[in-house]
């Protein structure tokens, strides 16, 4: 498993892009990888957005 930092790098790039359904699915994609829940994920990636 790749860290969580580059998961993390990964799909900010993607989040802060898509549209309002798409990022729907990226916080689970990202639950899926890393074991954190759905309200982490969306918080870590719009931070990480930042």
């Amino acid at each position: 498993m790749r860290s969580r930092a580059e998961i993390t790098k990964k799909h900010t790039v993607a989040y802060a892009k898509a549209d309002k359904k798409t990022k729907g699915l990226i916080p689970d994609q990202a639950c899926a990888a890393t074991g954190w829940s759905r309200a982490n994920a969306r918080r870590r990636l719009t931070v990480a957005g930042a």
